[in-house]
């Protein structure tokens, strides 16, 4: 059985859930007579506004497969180490949910789902490279000899 999640991977794994769910509901909601609304997935928003979804599923999903399906991921991408990636992703998701929380006067619930899940994912990415755990291991990477 493998160890339960450390908080950081609950953070994230929680938060690519949310960002995804939150996609789907109304990103922009203008009231009034016609009541429009407006998915992240629909016109005007894609594919800016899905970024944060689809950042959100591959960290959890960078998370969970190593640690629920013993998947093995590299100890690197493109010579940053995960909590790096998880870093940037959950970066650029929070400063295009500041975007559109500047930017956007209709905001529906879709919005707040997935500006907290961008919050959500920053910091279950600050927390991982604080512990300096390599996401689905639990454990600290090997100190330099």
């Amino acid at each position: 059985m493998a160890d339960s999640p450390s908080t950081p991977e609950i953070v994230i794994m929680a938060s690519g859930g949310v960002a995804l769910l939150g996609s789907f509901l109304p990103f922009v909601d203008v009231g009034g007579e016609f009541g429009v609304t407006i998915s992240a997935w629909g016109d005007g928003l894609l594919p800016i506004a899905t970024y944060v979804a689809i950042f959100g599923v591959l960290q959890a999903l960078a998370v969970a497969l190593p640690r629920f399906a013993g998947t093995k991921l590299p100890r690197d991408v493109a010579g940053f180490t995960l909590p790096q990636v998880h870093l940037v992703l959950g970066f650029f998701s929070a400063l295009i949910m500041v975007g559109y929380l500047i930017l956007n006067d209709a905001k529906g619930i879709g919005f707040w789902l997935m500006f907290l899940a961008a919050a959500g994912l920053l910091v279950g990415a600050v927390l991982l490279q604080r512990d300096g755990a390599r996401p689905g291991t639990g454990t600290a990477p090997p100190s330099p000899s």
